[in-house]
């Protein structure tokens, strides 16, 4: 405890002689400037001046930066934060966002672009179906997906078929 007491007495002791040497070197005037012509005086405050603004300048860029590098590390916390949480949400990996970053052809999307494809097909062919069975007409399975009415058309020589085929069968349902 003695020793640490005589460290901390002649540390004290030299903060102290510091802080005094400074404040009398800051208000003593040097005989010489004294001495000097007022234009010399003149020169000199004026040297001052510019050196204590090149110096106020400098600080206020250094916490100017400062303030930007601060500013920008919070926007950047921010975005990854963000991006975890969008992650966290779709349930999807984090992606590179590199513009230079190569992207890889997925064909994933294709497949699925082919199933909605197929699909939309499959749901025409049954909306066709029951339109036209709403019509009263349907597809004879010997004709490839002709209707009976367009079979009934090539069959008679009235709609312009022709006479030397002869009529298929027919099969019309109406309904009441």
């Amino acid at each position: 405890m003695r020793r640490a007491t005589g460290i901390l007495t002649i540390t004290f002791g030299v903060l102290v002689a510091g802080n005094v040497l400074q404040s009398h070197a800051g208000l003593a005037v040097p005989s010489a400037l004294n001495s000097t012509q007022p234009e010399e005086q003149l020169r000199q405050a004026e040297l001052d001046a510019d050196l204590s603004n090149i110096r106020k300048l400098q600080v206020g860029k250094q916490r100017y930066e400062q303030r930007q590098a601060f500013r920008q590390s919070i926007v950047d916390g921010m975005r990854a934060g963000m991006q975890e949480r969008r992650q966290e949400i779709t349930g999807q990996p984090m992606l590179t966002t590199s513009p230079t970053a190569v992207r890889h052809f997925d064909p994933t999307n294709l497949v699925l672009g082919l199933l909605a494809l197929a699909a939309g097909f499959l749901a025409f062919h049954h909306v066709k179906k029951s339109r036209l069975e709403e019509l009263g007409c349907r597809e004879l399975p010997g004709n490839a997906g002709r209707t009976a009415s367009a079979a009934l058309r090539k069959a008679s020589p009235a709609a312009g078929g022709n006479e030397s085929e002869p009529p298929s069968t027919l099969i019309v349902v109406r309904r009441k």
